[in-house]
């Protein structure tokens, strides 16, 4: 079950007329679509199977910027969703802030006509919102070495500096007051983990970037 829109009816009593009216509940029916596309890469549609057929659409600007690198011929080199290497840092950036709402719009459109056909019965267009939106600093070191001297106390630094109420405000939440003076941060296991993620991920060797996440906004509050 997962939380959707949908409506129920209201009678105004005044005037005797019935209407529908804007209702959040529950439902099962949603189909996802996940497919690359050649211009945004890979990117998923969520559809509600019952009216308002409210869509949820994602995407990631990051294979969006590789699919434009492809394009353009400019060497680089991607793990995961961060990159390791730019021929071109310059024309790069450019092309990442050259990245235009209306076009970004035709393109959600055109997504909409192919996975939910249904809502050209209605003959209305959706109107797109952002739900939820990450936006994060790459820090790219020029040798592996230089990230290396500091990565672990980094790393230990973030994990201990962030505590139980900071995760439940990143998830939109708020710790409940049971808890209240009963959070604990255990440091020793946490060092040891870290340490040995540090050495079995290759970490000594190739990798020379990082990366700062600030909250993840929920643009519904």
């Amino acid at each position: 079950m997962e939380p959707c829109s949908t409506y129920r009816p209201w009678q105004d009593k005044t005037t005797g007329k019935t209407y529908l009216r804007p209702d959040e509940g529950k439902c099962l029916h949603f189909y996802y679509f996940y497919f690359i596309d050649e211009e945004l890469g890979l990117c998923y549609v969520r559809v509600l199977a019952w009216c308002p057929f409210r869509l949820q659409i994602y995407l990631n600007g990051h294979h969006r910027l590789t699919c434009c690198l492809k394009r353009k011929q400019i060497g680089h080199t991607r793990l995961d969703n961060a990159f390791l290497q730019i021929e071109d840092f310059e024309r790069t950036q450019k092309m990442a802030d050259d990245w235009r709402v209306e076009k970004l719009h035709r393109k959600l459109d055109e997504w909409a006509a192919r996975y939910c056909p249904v809502i050209r019965q209605f003959e209305v267009r959706y109107h797109w919102s952002l739900e939820q939106v990450e936006f994060s600093t790459d820090l790219l070191f020029r040798r592996p070495e230089d990230l290396q001297a500091i990565y672990g106390p980094l790393t230990r630094t973030a994990i201990h500096t962030v505590k139980p109420d900071n995760v439940a405000t990143f998830l939109g939440r708020k710790l409940s007051p049971l808890y209240k003076g009963r959070s604990v941060i255990l440091q020793h296991p946490y060092r040891r983990h870290t340490d040995q993620a540090h050495h079995e991920t290759g970490l000594d060797q190739d990798v020379r970037q990082v990366r700062a996440d600030p909250e993840n906004r929920d643009h519904r509050e």
